[in-house]
């Protein structure tokens, strides 16, 4: 399995500025680490089971804001 690195702007360099970092594990869990410092400890990190992976992206997404949030056609 490969780690999967997402950064919000594209960069000329590998690791240039901010990036989350989503790796699977062996014992069938995935890490999320925002890589914002060089500094480990300092960094957002967390650990969840395989199902709710997706459930956590989705929320890391909508905490830093990378997308802008669309309202449904109701809420206009």
């Amino acid at each position: 399995m490969a780690d999967l690195c997402l950064q919000q702007v594209p960069s000329g360099k590998p690791y240039d500025g901010p990036f989350l970092r989503i790796s699977p594990r062996p014992d069938g869990t995935v890490e999320f680490r925002y890589a914002d410092t060089s500094v480990a400890s300092r960094q957002w990190h967390r650990v969840v089971k395989a199902d709710d992976a997706l459930g956590r992206l989705e929320r890391f997404l909508q905490q830093l804001h990378w997308f802008p949030r669309l309202k449904p056609p109701h809420e206009t």
